[in-house]
């Protein structure tokens, strides 16, 4: 059942009414009220952090049950004025089409199972008012009207439920991607449903605490620089069921979302030639003040350890965003449904991973991976993988004489370390030449996947690569029949 568009104003109009008398007679036991809030700040000082109270509308919460139940019989005849007054605010509530067949008018303590997403708890009339009021005083003009809007738009969002619109609507959530490693300045949008923005710009929907969790060097060194999110846009509403359902909803938790995110991460990582790790996935993040007007902590969300969120570095500095390297990324992301894309996919994830690497062995696996990647691109078997892989990779990425030396040289650098490293040889190679042999290899296999993505293998390698001994393999016939450089 759904509000008409005047019965929904009239419905916000007798609310905001309501809550501006009860603020009235609210402050009759502003004494009382200071003296229980000190009273839960001492207590809480002794209790874990996840069992804290950090909003006002838990004191409010608080107090008004207190005062309804009666439990301070010195101060019990002295509620009385305070809870017709929550009385009338719970009467107008109740009228609300949303709680239709769950809430018993008649019953002041009749609890609802009130499920935002994927989660539920217990909550009453009661508990929603303390949001509401905390939601009112907090907003500078006009507040309790405001939120009695806010909440009517989160118990009957209406219009389209695929349109997701501006910011201040709070029906609207994100799934969450965290990425540790590019500074991002700004909101750059990558799809019309993802978007990659600062970690800062999420605070309304992520609570920071989460980071000490997944990445705790990284609340230490630069928070807010080296953090950033992709997310995705979803419209959601809240459930109201009887006290006794124990149903689940179903919910798809993101997962192409998340699984498209991890990728473009790769990608990103790929481009910049530097590690960008998925620190954690979060599904179904609300906006802190839809919780609280539903009377609800703020929630922090089921997350999942990113595949390489074990990998932070803070050693390694964060990269500045580059819009040619973002341009790049979104360019092969938007071609992931291909086959070229679908064959190259393990080894972007691996090509990324080693630039992510941390740990004893960080500087021998970062080339193995390399060498590995190389490896699975000019698909090589049989003898003499070496030369083949110098040859190829030459004959493939380059045209003149000299690039294809060049290249011959990078990838006979690489795998030079490579066999150092396989065979106990690696005292003979300094650090710089490691760190050489990596830049240049991972260059040469950054090319190749590029065009990879974009052309495809050739047909037969070899062919590639007698063609490309051949005096004129460095001209391609013009259309005029003129021959150009290649």
């Amino acid at each position: 059942m759904r509000t008409g568009e005047f019965a929904a104003t009239d419905w916000v109009e007798r609310l905001a009414q309501a809550l501006t008398e009860l603020a009235k007679t609210q402050e009759r036991y502003r004494n009382e009220l200071d003296r229980q809030r000190r009273h839960r700040v001492r207590i809480a000082s002794e209790l874990p952090r996840w069992r804290t109270a950090d909003h006002p509308s838990h004191d409010l919460r608080a107090f008004y049950s207190d005062a309804c139940a009666g439990k301070d019989r010195y101060y019990a005849g002295e509620y009385s004025l305070l809870c017709a007054a929550l009385a009338e605010v719970r009467h107008v509530l109740a009228a609300h089409p949303a709680w239709a067949g769950v809430v018993d008018p008649s019953d002041d303590r009749d609890k609802v199972l009130i499920h935002i997403l994927d989660h539920g708890h217990l909550g009453t009339l009661l508990s929603v008012t303390s949001g509401l009021m905390a939601r009112g005083m907090e907003v500078p003009e006009d507040g309790f009207r405001v939120a009695a809007s806010e909440l009517n738009g989160l118990l009957d969002p209406g219009g389209d439920p695929e349109q997701i619109s501006g910011p201040g609507d709070l029906s609207v959530g994100y799934h969450v991607a965290l990425f540790h490693g590019l500074r991002v300045r700004g909101e750059v949008r990558l799809a019309d449903d993802m978007t990659l923005l600062p970690f800062e710009q999420l605070d309304a929907f992520v609570n920071e605490d989460i980071l000490q969790d997944v990445a705790p060097a990284v609340i230490r060194y630069n928070l807010r620089e080296t953090v950033g999110a992709l997310v995705k846009p979803f419209r959601w509403k809240p459930e109201f069921r009887k006290r006794d359902d124990r149903s689940v909803p179903c919910l798809d938790w993101g997962r192409s979302f998340f699984e498209d995110a991890e990728a473009f991460g790769g990608l990103l990582a790929l481009f910049h030639a530097a590690p960008v790790i998925c620190l954690a996935t979060i599904p179904y993040c609300i906006h802190r003040t839809a919780s609280y007007l539903l009377g609800e902590s703020h929630y922090p969300g089921n997350y999942q350890w990113g595949h390489s969120a074990r990998s932070v570095n803070i050693f390694v500095g964060p990269t500045d965003l580059r819009v040619d390297a973002f341009d790049e990324a979104k360019k092969a992301f938007g071609s992931r449904k291909s086959a070229h894309y679908q064959d190259c996919t393990p080894i972007i994830a691996r090509l990324a991973e080693a630039l992510a690497r941390s740990g004893r062995f960080r500087t021998e696996d970062k080339i193995l991976d390399v060498a590995i990647a190389l490896e699975r691109m000019y698909e090589l078997a049989g003898g003499e993988i070496s030369f083949k892989l110098k040859t190829r990779a030459a004959c493939f990425l380059e045209t003149g004489t000299e690039d294809r030396l060049r290249v011959f040289r990078d990838v006979e650098q690489l795998y030079n370390v490579r066999s150092a490293i396989v065979h106990k040889r690696k005292k003979q190679l300094s650090a710089e030449a490691i760190q050489e042999a990596f830049s240049k290899g991972f260059e040469v296999a950054r090319r190749s996947v590029v065009k990879l993505l974009r052309d495809g293998p050739p047909l037969d390698w070899n062919e590639l690569v007698i063609v490309g001994t051949e005096p004129s393999a460095s001209t391609t016939q013009g259309g005029d029949g003129t021959t150009e450089p290649g």
